[in-house]
């Protein structure tokens, strides 16, 4: 199985910018370069703690962005990444977008259906 990469094109109100990222199914935020989406317009809402692939803890500002790609639109969480973050699609995004990955044609395509358990399902 090889890397999956999408354009994602990132709408603020500061402009808009068009990167090809990889998308990351392990990181549950896209992470993005924060001068990026400072010059996007993008305000920090909090701070939140994450955990990296080598066990360190490091503490990132989020943000909400608007993001497309294949012609979809949805609002995400958007971590402003440092200069040694890689920058990724992550889950939260795709499924914003309704969109999963297809690992054997290493692309994006479109969910066949969204999961809805109703609670009153799963508590009684």
């Amino acid at each position: 199985m090889g890397h999956v990469y999408a354009t994602l094109t990132c709408h603020g109100t500061g402009g808009t910018a068009s990167l090809r990222l990889l998308v990351d199914t392990g990181a549950s935020y896209t992470w993005l370069p924060a001068p990026l989406l400072k010059s996007l317009g993008v305000r920090p809402t909090r701070s939140m703690p994450f955990e990296l692939g080598d066990n360190r803890v490091v503490r990132r500002r989020v943000g909400e962005l608007l993001v497309e790609t294949q012609g979809i639109r949805a609002t995400t969480v958007v971590v402003f990444a440092g200069p040694k973050d890689a920058n990724v699609i992550g889950v939260h995004a795709l499924e914003g977008l309704a969109l999963e990955v297809d690992s054997r044609r290493e692309r994006l395509r479109p969910m066949e259906k969204l999961l809805f358990i109703p609670a009153v399902m799963v508590a009684g």
